[in-house]
């Protein structure tokens, strides 16, 4: 909650050297679309969250990023930040220029989800193409900067576009389907405990 927050920034106040990051991993449905929780959908109740960074001496204070960005960018932001090399093989990509007020060149927000309805999307400045992967051909585009609550979709209406948009998730989608590492070593008790706890494994 906002009370929650305010009570820990002021308890960091003395960290004059922190780079404090708040975020969510996910919204939650409250039957927008006739369902509730976060499993379910890729609709901007579950994916738009609340981001915030807060550096020190207040550099960027008051600074909102209006372009689309996403969690695989918090890593390479705080590394830049404090000044490691960034891994080989994220997708993400450092939001400091985004905060120092360049313009233009926002790059595409991809989202999967391979549970309750399997969709995959991609955002594209205010556009979004939300494609199921469980209802071939069942796919809806928004355009969020008039539309932000998905009401009116334009799939039909713009199909230039989301053609051009759903080749774009083919070939994202082509390029991340590679088998999944083998695991190094086994999950203790406490950890599948832990991973159940949040809803991670049945």
């Amino acid at each position: 909650s906002d009370a929650v927050t305010h009570v820990l920034l002021k308890q960091l106040e003395a960290e004059k050297e922190a780079v404090i990051v708040v975020l969510s991993d996910h919204g939650e449905e409250f039957a927008e679309r006739g369902g509730f929780g976060h499993e379910r959908t890729l609709f901007e109740e579950t994916v738009r969250i609340p981001f915030l960074l807060r550096f020190p001496d207040r550099r960027f204070a008051g600074r909102v990023v209006d372009q689309p960005v996403s969690l695989v960018d918090v890593l390479p932001t705080l590394a830049e930040v404090a000044r490691v090399p960034v891994p080989d093989g994220l997708h993400g990509r450092s939001l400091l220029k985004l905060l120092r007020g360049a313009k233009g060149g926002g790059a595409d927000v991809f989202l999967e989800l391979a549970r309750g309805l399997d969709q995959s999307a991609i955002v594209s400045g205010p556009w979004k193409l939300v494609r199921s992967r469980v209802e071939p051909g069942q796919s809806w585009l928004y355009d969020l900067g008039n539309d932000p609550g998905e009401l009116t979709d334009r799939f039909s209406s713009d199909a230039g576009r989301a053609s051009v948009m759903g080749n774009v998730l083919d070939e994202r989608l082509r390029a991340w389907a590679r088998p999944a590492p083998a695991a190094t070593e086994a999950l203790n008790q406490e950890q599948v405990g832990a991973l159940k706890a949040l809803g991670y494994v049945k």
